[in-house]
């Protein structure tokens, strides 16, 4: 299970109770880490990540 977690000037991406990246007020991150052993979801689970991404009106 994947989400976000939202405060007003970090967006953080977290995929099975791991970060996997940030965005910040510097620059966002261009490429995330997943280790296949994150998102192991056992024997005959299937391995499914959906990153939505959009775009803000303003700068964060």
């Amino acid at each position: 299970m994947c989400s976000r977690l939202l405060d007003d000037k970090i967006i953080e991406k977290v995929c099975n109770c791991y970060n996997i990246c940030r965005h910040g007020k510097a620059a966002p991150q261009p490429e995330f880490y997943l280790p296949e052993y994150w998102s192991n979801f056992g024997m005959g689970g299937k391995d499914v990540l959906v990153l939505g991404l959009r775009q803000l009106s303003h700068s964060v």
